[in-house]
């Protein structure tokens, strides 16, 4: 059965409902820049009252190794997600929590570039979002159901894949079944409004992704 990660939450309520509706990971996206953008302090409050059993992603753009690890140390983030090119191998393997390394995919994107990064730094997570030039994330731009499933199939070898991009409750189900990820990963797609998720999509979501 096909993981969950509900992302950018942004208030206690959502959070409990996606708990509620059985969502597998929760995102909090700590990039200042974002419009779904939660304070440390914000995410630590929901956190602490999470279920034990949902994993907590942290959402990362630019920040150093250091300042990752205190962000995780401070609120309670399980797993970090990498929107950062940049980071060298020796930064990447410095951060304390599990990673997922996002991969933006676009025209000429090279899959030997993701076994690359994982035979570099040994880590196996990574998550497909479609490529936008001024947007990471949350774009409502979808990754061709072809070129993904190619991913997955590469990635599955060595590897987890999550994808993202353009998801909502309409086309999840055929999605997963196309694709046949280890995830999925939503934000705009459920929403009622920036930041703020629709109890019905969500719930929708979640019910049809699981079942597909």
């Amino acid at each position: 059965m096909v993981k969950v990660k509900i992302c950018g939450i942004t208030n206690l309520e959502d959070a409990l409902l996606a708990c509620d509706y059985g969502a597998d990971a929760l995102g909090f996206n700590f990039y200042e820049r974002s419009s779904r953008y939660i304070a440390p302090r914000k995410a630590r409050q929901i956190i602490q009252k999470l279920p034990s059993f949902i994993q907590t992603v942290g959402i990362f753009v630019g920040d150093t190794p250091e300042g990752i690890n205190e962000i995780c140390s401070e609120t309670g983030i399980s797993l970090a997600q990498l929107h950062d090119d940049t980071l060298l191998v020796q930064a990447v393997r410095s951060i304390s929590v599990r990673v997922l390394k996002t991969f933006r995919v676009q025209p000429g994107f090279k899959v030997t570039d993701v076994k690359k990064f994982y035979q570099q730094t040994g880590i196996n997570n990574f998550l497909f979002d479609a490529f936008h030039e001024k947007i990471l994330g949350g774009t409502g731009k979808q990754i061709q159901a072809e070129q993904a499933a190619k991913l997955t199939a590469f990635v599955s070898k060595f590897g987890y894949s999550v994808i993202a991009g353009g998801l909502n409750e309409k086309n999840i189900k055929q999605v997963v079944k196309a694709v046949q990820p280890y995830a999925v990963d939503v934000a705009s797609g459920i929403e009622a409004e920036v930041g703020k998720k629709d109890p019905e999509k969500m719930r929708l979501f979640i019910k049809r992704a699981k079942s597909a």
